[in-house]
């Protein structure tokens, strides 16, 4: 996948409906995110990305469906509707979604992270931050359980030199054998 990852992600939008006059309703965008394939159905996000479109959903009465912006193979933008929420985890901070009609490129998780994944490794991670996409930066693995930052809910997790910005939520990070480690 070297330098094709960005086929393998998309960019989330989170459009709410509002009826301005009665009968006259316009999509507004209120989120953007980073989803990627893991199947050809099944795409992963972050779950704070899914809850807090429920959580918009719920007040503005629109449902928590995403669209998503991807590249296709001849490197044309594409758009992809009607993308759903099947399950979402908090603790590991990861959603499933559902869309039987994308044709992104699946990745494959790290299945061996304690032999590949070491203090220094070097990592990619692909997405959309501040809306604009497909953006991948280059990070190397600071620390492999965060023990150093004293926080109980960081405890075995992977810390990074990546510096993320908004929209960069849900996107793969990628070790050198392009297997996704976070």
């Amino acid at each position: 996948l070297d330098n094709k990852t960005h086929r393998s992600v998309g960019q989330l939008h989170y459009l709410v409906e509002f009826e301005i006059i009665p009968g006259f309703v316009v999509k507004q965008e209120v989120m953007t995110a980073t989803a990627w394939a893991y199947s050809k159905d099944l795409l992963v996000t972050a779950a704070h990305v899914c809850s807090s479109a429920q959580e918009i959903g719920v007040n503005m009465r629109s449902p928590a469906v995403f669209n998503m912006t991807y590249i296709d193979e001849n490197d044309e933008r594409k758009e992809l509707e009607d993308i759903k929420i099947l399950t979402m985890d908090v603790v590991t901070d990861t959603c499933i979604l559902f869309s039987n009609d994308h044709s992104l490129i699946p990745l494959e998780m790290e299945e061996d992270f304690d032999k590949n994944v070491r203090i220094g490794t070097h990592l990619t991670i692909t997405g959309a931050p501040m809306g604009i996409f497909p953006v991948t930066k280059h990070c190397w693995v600071v620390s492999k359980d965060s023990y150093e930052l004293e926080d109980p809910f960081l405890v075995d997790r992977l810390t990074t030199s990546c510096e993320v910005l908004p929209g960069f939520s849900g996107s793969p990070l990628l070790s050198n054998n392009n297997k996704v480690v976070g």
